[in-house]
């Protein structure tokens, strides 16, 4: 990227300029199987996000006008205990491309987790008006201290 993707603290800040509307789609924990690891994926198709997310929220996905919108799946890869949940926060337009800014969250120090393979993800819309069209345009996932997270182009 041309500049650094960096972390929004708040909406409605100075920082808020290129923010992007999106819309949540699904969020959740895929068990047993999905990405080992933290991925991107920005499409028009639902193909590559459908097939890993909780088969409940696939109609969801599909129903999409993917004319007119992208989807745009965060997966944080594989954790070894019940309880983490990732959320993006917000979308933002800059010269370098686009930067989200996402929360990973796990179970509270104490708290119970079961010992089960999970893969949580959050699936967002986003308007496609809204976003850079120019071929190869970096996508970058970072979390609120700035640590990057994934990253992608599109298209």
């Amino acid at each position: 990227m041309a500049g650094p993707c960096v972390a929004i603290p708040e909406v409605g800040g100075p920082e808020a300029e290129g923010l992007v509307l999106f819309r949540s789609l699904a969020q959740g924990n895929v068990f047993d199987h999905g990405p080992p690891r933290s991925i991107l994926t920005v499409s028009q198709r639902p193909d590559p996000i459908a097939l890993v997310v909780n088969p409940a929220s696939r109609p969801d996905l599909v129903s999409v006008d993917l004319s007119t919108n992208v989807l745009v799946g965060l997966f944080i890869g594989r954790w070894p205990q019940q309880g983490h949940r990732v959320s993006i926060e917000s979308i933002q337009t800059t010269d370098g491309g686009v930067c989200l800014t996402a929360l990973v969250t796990g179970p509270a120090p104490g708290q119970e987790a079961a010992d089960a393979e999970t893969y949580p993800y959050h699936i967002v819309t986003v308007p496609l008006a809204a976003i850079p069209h120019a071929p190869g345009t970096p996508w970058t996932v970072v979390s609120r201290d700035g640590t990057t997270i994934a990253a992608t182009t599109f298209p």
